[in-house]
């Protein structure tokens, strides 16, 4: 979808799901793969809310213990984006803010986001090749 500035006349194109809302294509994906498995145990094994850093350390323990490779954090982030557009887990505490209204500057608010389970990511089951469509 496309808009005008009311001020400049300039087009730019307007994102379709918010920030926040997840991965936009998280809709078609069909089954938990074993980074989003493990990105929801980490999750469901941690009982309080966790930034996108202490997920991912969470997980590279996990991975040092299981021997196996050790993900990108950008990869946790990613994941994490697609579990709440699942709506398994739910993004809190971002907020955007203007920083410089003359250039419409703006900037995230209040430190990093942090991700908390929903009921149904609590219920779950974290294991690879679980459908979470149905």
């Amino acid at each position: 979808m496309n808009a005008i500035c009311p001020n400049c006349g300039t087009t730019f194109e307007v994102k379709k799901n918010r920030a926040g809302t997840g991965a936009s294509y998280a809709s078609k994906i069909t089954c938990l793969g074993a980074r989003r498995s493990m990105v929801l145990k980490v999750m469901q094994d941690s009982k309080a809310s966790l930034t996108s850093r202490e997920s991912w350390l969470k997980e590279r323990d996990e991975c040092v213990r299981l021997s196996l490779p050790v993900p990108p954090r950008s990869g946790t982030t990613g994941r994490l984006s697609e579990l709440v557009g699942l709506r398994l887990v739910r993004e809190i505490g971002s907020s955007v803010g203007v920083e410089n209204q003359g250039e419409q500057d703006y900037r995230q608010k209040g430190g990093p986001p942090k991700y908390t389970l929903t009921s149904s990511g609590m219920s779950a089951p974290a294991e690879p090749g679980w459908n979470p469509q149905r």
